[in-house]
């Protein structure tokens, strides 16, 4: 892209000395660029800003306005262009005019924007951003009246949306059943990142975790309660797990393994009378200082489950022979 001439309101390509043929000639020749015709004719036309008596130069407005149009992208008719200052002369005086009210203050009141000065002081600059940060005022509704849920789209009583606060209060978009459904696929797809965060919390943090129990004990124990009426095998591998540790009895390699071991064998029927299985037996109890891995496991019925007990296979087995 080849640059322009650097004379006001000429866009011909370059010549020498960053401006065009045309305007190089005429520097040869008079010794200036401009125009004397058009600068007579500017010096006769007044400034178009509103309530100014100064000559216009360039576009129609006078040196002042031009360089405020420059600056802040508007002429800011309502304030008098006296209390502006030219950056020469508050470089002199080591004061200047803000752009928003008008005062004259030292340059030490203004920030800076990179290697020049902010044409608003601080004060004016931290009232907008303090402005900015007012929330809006939003049109209030009626919490308790019924409207549609946008997930399942049916019109329900406002006693169905959970109370958020953005900005005041208001009710949740979804009703609390469809936010439970979208929590739990939520849950379903991202089940190892938020269990890998939840042991990396209770790492980090085991005295707010213990905190929180000692404060919530009662609604821990109901949870526990709803957790093992849920999930019966967990608490079954957890019940067999805490009996191995407390009588001293190998742990399994592989716990993986062995919880997809029973969920497997768990259709299977009993192995030892072939009726249908309801338990999951050790075939070397644990009592016994049998092991928890997949191959002393084995599907067993109510009856034959509690009948065998800690006894050895070979020693049941002959007992229901005799």
């Amino acid at each position: 892209m080849k640059a322009t001439c650097q004379v006001t309101d000429c866009d011909t390509d370059v010549y020498a000395v960053q401006i065009c043929r045309f305007h190089y000639d005429r520097r040869r020749r008079t010794g200036t660029t401009d125009d004397p015709v058009r600068r007579s004719r500017q010096r006769d036309r007044p400034c178009r800003a509103r309530a100014c008596t100064n000559s216009g130069q360039s576009h129609g407005l006078c040196s002042g306005h031009l360089e405020r149009l420059r600056a802040h992208g508007d002429l800011r008719e309502d304030v008098p262009l006296k209390r502006f200052q030219d950056h020469r002369v508050a470089a002199i005086t080591g004061s200047r005019a803000c752009s928003k009210c008008a005062r004259i203050k030292p340059l030490s009141a203004y920030g800076r924007d990179g290697q020049r000065r902010r044409s608003e002081c601080r004060a004016c600059q931290e009232e907008r951003e303090k402005a900015k940060r007012i929330p809006r005022p939003r049109e209030m509704r009626d919490y308790a009246a019924p409207y549609v849920c946008r997930s399942c789209g049916v019109k329900k009583p406002a006693d169905e949306y959970s109370l958020v606060f953005r900005n005041g209060p208001q009710r949740h978009a979804f009703c609390r059943s469809c936010q439970s459904d979208r929590a739990r696929i939520y849950r379903s797809i991202h089940r190892d990142r938020l269990n890998a965060h939840h042991r990396w919390w209770t790492r980090q943090f085991p005295e707010k975790r213990a905190a929180w129990k000692a404060a919530n004990r009662e609604r821990v124990r109901e949870y526990g309660r709803k957790s093992r009426r849920r999930h019966p095998e967990t608490q079954r591998r957890a019940n067999w797990l805490r009996k191995a540790r407390k009588l001293g009895a190998p742990q399994p390699r592989d716990r993986r393994l062995m919880r997809e071991y029973a969920a497997l064998i768990r259709s299977d029927p009993c192995a030892y009378c072939g009726a249908p299985s309801v338990e999951i037996d050790h075939i070397v109890a644990i009592s016994k200082q049998g092991s928890l891995d997949w191959d002393n496991l084995a599907p067993a019925c109510r009856t034959c489950n509690p009948s065998k007990g800690n006894s050895s296979l070979l020693h049941f087995m002959l007992r229901r022979l005799s």
